[in-house]
């Protein structure tokens, strides 16, 4: 498993942070976790892989206010991949279709085909989210709620308090 990548006060404060080489991560914003709003166009189908997927996000604290429009994007996709899932199961990989000619010919469904689309747009906004096992390794969390959530933070921060006294 890779090495997480350092915060940029874990940079400063071990004397390697470069501005050309780390980026300006420290003139972005730094949100904190909370669960977005379901969008108004999330159908009553997409609302449950809403609903999970923010639970998921704020257990992992990756998750935050402005990711409401991805997330129901997502739930949407979902819900239409599982959509296209049941046709094809019910109507079986190989279906008729008529040619230009008017014979029915036995073809694949073309159904699998958006199917599948549908699938790579679902990993890829996962991946975007950082909740795919690669993004997971590139995804650095929020340091507020990072201290505040571990037990290791709260004794850092009343340390810190402490030596600041």
């Amino acid at each position: 498993m890779p090495k997480p990548k350092k915060s940029i006060a874990e940079l400063k404060a071990t004397g390697s942070y470069r501005p050309n080489k780390h980026g300006r991560a420290e003139d972005m914003p730094d949100l904190p976790v909370e669960a977005p709003r379901m969008p108004h166009f999330v159908s009553v189908g997409a609302s449950e892989y809403f609903n999970e997927i923010v639970a998921l996000g704020v257990n992992m604290s990756i998750v935050t206010k402005a990711d409401s429009l991805i997330i129901g994007l997502l739930a949407s996709e979902i819900a239409e991949w599982v959509e296209l899932d049941a046709y094809v199961k019910t109507e079986g990989y190989m279906v008729k279709l008529p040619t230009a000619t008017g014979f029915m010919q036995t073809t694949v469904n073309p159904k699998i085909r958006v199917r599948d689309d549908k699938l790579k747009v679902i990993l890829k906004m996962l991946g975007e989210l950082g909740m795919s096992p690669a993004a997971r390794s590139k995804v650095t969390v929020n340091q507020k709620d990072k201290d505040q959530k571990s037990a290791l933070g709260e004794f850092l921060a009343a340390a810190t308090k402490r030596m600041n006294a």
